[in-house]
C-alpha cells in the first residue's frame, strides 16, 4: 500500500496545500511549525477519522488541535495504490465525529467505491488507529513499538498460524483482572476486605449486646432501690412540712390583732381622700394618653402662633427686586434672552465640530440651493419594484417546466401550456427591462442633481444613491444663523432697563437673568410662607377650642392646669391601689385568726430546725429524681441494643457465607490468570524469533557492532547479556534506548506485514542520535526505501537527506 498524493484544503496551519508522494524516499525538511507532523496527523486523519473525546490537551485532543479557530471547512483529500488499484479518500471533519463526511473514489472507475469503509485504514493494515501510532507512525516522542496493543497482538497470532488468539486471551485477562479487583485491589481494598470489615464490626455490636444485658438487670434492681427510697422520703417531707406551717401560724397569733386595727385604720383614711379627689374629675376620669394629646395640643397652638412675626430679610430683596422688573419684562423674555445669550456664548467661544468641518468640505464651503437639497429628498424616497417581473419570470418559468412534463408524460395537446408559461416569462423580462429602464433614469436624475450643487468630487463620482444618502445626512450641520443675530436681540433686550454704556452686554444680560431667577424664587416662596402662615392660624383655633371643652371637665384652681390633673389622676389611682391591697391584707389577717385555735402546742420545733431537715430531704429528693432519669435513659439504650441481638446473628451468618463465596470465586479467577498467561506466553513465542532476527539486524545496521548478545520479550522490551547478567537496555543512555527502540519497531513492522509492506511515517526519530548514529540510520532509510515507501520529516540539515522537499 502506498500513498500517491494528498490535497489538504484546511487542517492545523496547512491550508489549500498539495502534496505528491513517490516510491520510494520522500524526505522533507523544514523549521519547527511549518506543519511537518500536522501533516503526519493529517493522513492518520484521513485513513482512520477522527474519534470524539472530552480531554481538553490539545496533545490528546486531534479535533481541538487540528480545526480551524476561524470556523473554516476542514478536511481534504488522499490518494493511495492498494492491491492493483488507486483510491481517493475525501473527508470534512466538524467540531464532532457526527458533522464529519466520508467517501472514498475507485479513480480508474471514476465513481464511489463499496469496496473499503470508512475505517479503511483498518481494512488496509488490519489494525485499529492506536495500532497504526504503534507501528507505522514512527516519531521521537513514540518510539517504544508496545505490542500488548489488542489489534497488534490479534494480527501477529493469525499471522504466525497459532490456534488461540492473545487478543482474545488479552481481554479476557483484563475481564479477570477487573473481577479480581472486585473481590481484592492492592492496597487492601475490594469487596473480600470489606465483608471481613463488616464481620468485624458485627462481632462488636454482638459484644456491646452482651454488655447491654448486663447492665440492663443492674439498671432495674437500681431503679427498684430508688423507687422505694423515694417514698420514704416524700413521707418525711410531708411531715416536716406540716409542722412548719403549725409553728408560723403560733407565731402569727401573737400579733394579728393589733395589725388588724392598723389596717382598718389605714382602709377608712384612704376612702375618705378618695372621695375628695373624685370630687375634681367631675366630667370624668381621663386617661394618661388623654392628657398627653391635650398637652401636645396647647403647646402646638402656642407653636402655631408664634410664627409668622415681623418682616424677614428676604421680604426686603423681594420688594426691590420687584420694583426693578415691574411691567419691563416677562417670563417669556428672560427664557428668550436666555436661549440668545447661551446661543451668543457658544458660537463666541466654540470651534466648529469635525461633523461641520466634514459639511463645509463636502459642499465646498458654500451653502447649496435648498430646492435642490429637497429634489435630492425626494427622488431618494422613490422606490423601484421588481416584484412583477421577476414573479412573472418564475410562473413562466415553472410553466414551461410543467408544461414540457405535462406533454411528455399525458399528452402531446398539454404543450399548450409551455406557450403561456413562454408568453409569462416574456412579460416578466419586459416589467424587468422597464423596471431598470426607471431605476437608471432616476439614478442619472440624481446625478445631474448631485453634480449642480457646490460638493467636492468625491460625492461626484461615488454612485447617486449613496453620495445622495450622505449628502443629505450632511446638510443639517450647516449653521444659517450667526453670532450677530443673538447679540442684537440681547442689545434690544437690554434697552427695556435703560442700561447704556455698559462694556459687555453678555456679561450685563447674565447678570439681570440671575437677578430674575432670584425674583422669581422669592415670589414663589413668599406665596408659600403666607398660605402657610393662614393655615397656621386656623390649626391653632381649632387646638385651643380642643383644649378648653376638654378643661371645661374639671375643677382646676392653678394656672398649671395639666399638672394639677395629671396630680390629681396620680393621687386618685395611688389611693385606689392601697384600697385594694388593705383590704386583701385585713382578709388574710382574718382567716389566720380563724385557724389559730385548731394548731397544736409546739414540740420544740423551731424555723431554723425545720428548714434544715426540708432542705436536706429535697436535696436528696432531686438527686434520686435525677439518677433515675439517668438509668432510665441507659436501660431504654440498654434494650434496644438487646433487641437487635437476633438481626445481628442473622448478618454475621450472611457474611460469613457471603465471604466464603468471595473467597472461592478469588481463588478460581487466580488459577485461571495462571493459565490464561501461560497460553499467551506460549502463542507470543512462535513469533518471537522472527522478531528477534530482525531486530538484532537493525540494531547491528545502526550501531556497527555485534549486536548478537541483544534479547527481546514478548511485550518487545529489549535487554544485553553482559557476561552471567542480563541487562534492561532502559538503563542506557537517551541515544541508545532510542536506537534499541526504534529497531525494535522496525522488526515489529516486518513481522505484522510480510505480503504487501506498507508505508512508513518517520517523523524526526533520530534527533537524540550521535552523528555516527544519525548516518548509519539515514543509510538504513534509504535500503528500506528500495522496498517500501518511506515518508522521512526532520527540521535539522545536519539529518536531512539528499533532495529533501519543503512542505
Amino acid at each position: 500500500m502506498k500513498l500517491v498524493e494528498c490535497y489538504i484544503e484546511n487542517f492545523g496551519r496547512l491550508s489549500d496545500k498539495s502534496i505528491k508522494f513517490t516510491d520510494g524516499l520522500n524526505a522533507f525538511l523544514g523549521d519547527n511549525g511549518e506543519g511537518k507532523t500536522t501533516l503526519t496527523v493529517f493522513i492518520k486523519a484521513m485513513l482512520y477519522g477522527i474519534g470524539d473525546t472530552k480531554k481538553t490537551s490539545l496533545d490528546e485532543n486531534d479535533r481541538k488541535h487540528y480545526l480551524p479557530w476561524d470556523g473554516r471547512r476542514a478536511g481534504g483529500t488522499l490518494t493511495f495504490s492498494a492491491g492493483g488499484g488507486v483510491y481517493r479518500i475525501e473527508r470534512t471533519f466538524g467540531k464532532k465525529a457526527s458533522d464529519d463526511t466520508f467517501a472514498i473514489f475507485d479513480t480508474r472507475l471514476g465513481r464511489e467505491t463499496a469496496e473499503f469503509r470508512e475505517g479503511v485504514g483498518a481494512q488496509l493494515f488490519g489494525i485499529d488507529v492506536k495500532g497504526f501510532e504503534r507501528t507505522v507512525f514512527l516519531s521521537e516522542r513514540n518510539l517504544t513499538p508496545e505490542s500488548d496493543h489488542t489489534s497488534i497482538t490479534e494480527k501477529l497470532s493469525e499471522l504466525v498460524g497459532t490456534d488461540g488468539n492473545v487478543g482474545i486471551i488479552d481481554k479476557a485477562l483484563d475481564i479477570l483482572d477487573d473481577q479480581r479487583k472486585f473481590y481484592r485491589k492492592k492496597g487492601g481494598g475490594g469487596a473480600i476486605a470489606d465483608t471481613r470489615a463488616e464481620l468485624s464490626a458485627i462481632e462488636d455490636e454482638l459484644e456491646n449486646v452482651c454488655k447491654a444485658e448486663k447492665s440492663l438487670a443492674e439498671a432495674t434492681e437500681n431503679l427498684a432501690d430508688l423507687q422505694a427510697e423515694r417514698i420514704r422520703l416524700a413521707a418525711e417531707k410531708e411531715g416536716l412540712s406540716a409542722r412548719r406551717e403549725a409553728l408560723r401560724i403560733r407565731q402569727a397569733n401573737a400579733g394579728y390583732e393589733e395589725r388588724l386595727s392598723i389596717l382598718r385604720a389605714e382602709l377608712d383614711e384612704a376612702v375618705r381622700r378618695k372621695d375628695r379627689v373624685i370630687s375634681f374629675f367631675s366630667g370624668g376620669v381621663p386617661s394618661a394618653d388623654e392628657i398627653d394629646e391635650i398637652k401636645y395640643k396647647m403647646s402646638e397652638a402656642r407653636r402655631l402662633l408664634s410664627e409668622g412675626g415681623g418682616e424677614s430679610h428676604e421680604d426686603a430683596e423681594y420688594r426691590g427686586l420687584r420694583e426693578y422688573f415691574n411691567g419691563k419684562v416677562t417670563a417669556a423674555d428672560i427664557d428668550r434672552a436666555r436661549a440668545d445669550l447661551a446661543s451668543a456664548e457658544i458660537e463666541s467661544n466654540r470651534a466648529p465640530s469635525p461633523e461641520e468641518e466634514r459639511a463645509r468640505r463636502a459642499f465646498l464651503g458654500m451653502r447649496p440651493d435648498a430646492e435642490k437639497i429637497e429634489k435630492i429628498k425626494e427622488i431618494s424616497k422613490k422606490k423601484v419594484s421588481w416584484g412583477f417581473g421577476r414573479g412573472m419570470l418564475i410562473f413562466g418559468i415553472i410553466a414551461l417546466f410543467c408544461g414540457i412534463c405535462l406533454g411528455l408524460s399525458v399528452s402531446a395537446q398539454l404543450y399548450f401550456v409551455c406557450a403561456a408559461g413562454a408568453t409569462l416569462m416574456l412579460v416578466g423580462i419586459i416589467g424587468l427591462s422597464r423596471t431598470a429602464t426607471r431605476k437608471k433614469k432616476l439614478i442619472n436624475e440624481l446625478h445631474k442633481l448631485i453634480v449642480s450643487l457646490p460638493a467636492s468630487d468625491l460625492y461626484t463620482k461615488m454612485p447617486p444613491p449613496e453620495a445622495a444618502e450622505e449628502l443629505l445626512s450632511l446638510y443639517p450641520m450647516l449653521s444659517e444663523e450667526s453670532n450677530g443675530i443673538h447679540t442684537e436681540r440681547i442689545l434690544s433686550f437690554l434697552d427695556k432697563f435703560d442700561a447704556r454704556g455698559y462694556t459687555n452686554p453678555l456679561s450685563y444680560a447674565r447678570e439681570i437673568i440671575i437677578r430674575y431667577d432670584r425674583y422669581s424664587s422669592l415670589h414663589v416662596g413668599r406665596e408659600f410662607r403666607a398660605e402657610a402662615r393662614e393655615e397656621s392660624a386656623r390649626r391653632a383655633r381649632e387646638l385651643e377650642a380642643e383644649v378648653r371643652e376638654f378643661l371645661d371637665n374639671f375643677k382646676v384652681t392653678t394656672t398649671d392646669p395639666i399638672g394639677e390633673i395629671r396630680r390629681n389622676l396620680t393621687e386618685l389611682n395611688r389611693l385606689t391601689e392601697t384600697i385594694r391591697s388593705r383590704r386583701q391584707d385585713i382578709a388574710s389577717f382574718s382567716a389566720v385568726g380563724a385557724s389559730v385555735g385548731a394548731t397544736s402546742e409546739s414540740n420544740g420545733d423551731t424555723e431554723e430546725l425545720l428548714g434544715e431537715g426540708l432542705t436536706r430531704v429535697e436535696t436528696r429528693l432531686y438527686d434520686i429524681d435525677r439518677e433515675t432519669a439517668t438509668t432510665e435513659k441507659q436501660r431504654a439504650r440498654d434494650s434496644e441494643l438487646v433487641g437487635e441481638r437476633d438481626t445481628l446473628l442473622s448478618r454475621r451468618a450472611q457474611a460469613l457465607d457471603t465471604l466464603e463465596e468471595y473467597e472461592k470465586n478469588l481463588a478460581t479467577i487466580q488459577l485461571t490468570e495462571k493459565y490464561l498467561k501461560k497460553a499467551g506466553e506460549s502463542i507470543t513465542s512462535k513469533y518471537l524469533g522472527k522478531t528477534r532476527t530482525s531486530f538484532i539486524k537493525y540494531s547491528s545496521m545502526i550501531s556497527g557492532d555485534n549486536e548478537s548478545e541483544l534479547e527481546i520479550d514478548t511485550s518487545f522490551a529489549a535487554s544485553r547479556r553482559e557476561g552471567a547478567l542480563t541487562r534492561s537496555t532502559e538503563s542506557y543512555s537517551r541515544g541508545m534506548r532510542d536506537m534499541y527502540r526504534l529497531s525494535a519497531r522496525l522488526a515489529l513492522i516486518d513481522s505484522l506485514y510480510e505480503s504487501e509492506a506498507p508505508f512508513i511515517i518517520l517523523d524526526d526519530p533520530f534527533a537524540s542520535f550521535d552523528d555516527g548514529k544519525v548516518r548509519a540510520a539515514l543509510s538504513l532509510v534509504e535500503r528500506l526505501a528500495r522496498d517500501r515507501q518511506i515518508i522521512y520529516f526532520t527540521c535539522s540539515r545536519s539529518r536531512a537527506i539528499d533532495k529533501s522537499r519543503k512542505i
